[in-house]
């Protein structure tokens, strides 16, 4: 059986994703009050805009965003890996985002609220 080169570079970049966003999925968020973290795979052409050498490309997005709440605020990050095996588009490109947010009033609130 001939296995075609589509699901070969789909199993390859699923392996890759999982083996790179993997671990921190499973971390445990032991400090927080709450919290809540997701993983997304998206599959599809992404079409690249005129500015930007136009063109479309089929890609894979890993998606993992992490959000917590803790005694004095909250936590919230996300890391995007953009993969294409497709000659003419880039390998692979890394996006995030991180914030953090510190509230004086949170460790007050049940004082005041008793």
């Amino acid at each position: 059986m001939r296995v075609s080169g589509n699901v070969r570079w789909f199993a390859l970049s699923t392996r890759l994703g999982l083996a790179v966003l993997g671990p921190f999925a499973c971390a445990s968020a032991q400090a927080a009050d709450w919290s809540d973290t997701e993983f997304h795979l998206q599959i599809g052409n992404l079409d690249a805009p005129a500015f930007a050498g136009g063109g479309s490309a089929r890609h894979m997005i890993y998606t993992l965003q992490h959000a917590s709440g803790w005694t004095y605020g909250d936590n919230f990050f996300f890391v995007d890996i953009v993969d294409s095996r497709q000659p003419g588009a880039p390998d692979m490109d890394f996006y995030s985002e991180a914030y953090a947010n510190l509230s004086l009033g949170k460790p007050w609130e049940s004082i005041l609220v008793n």
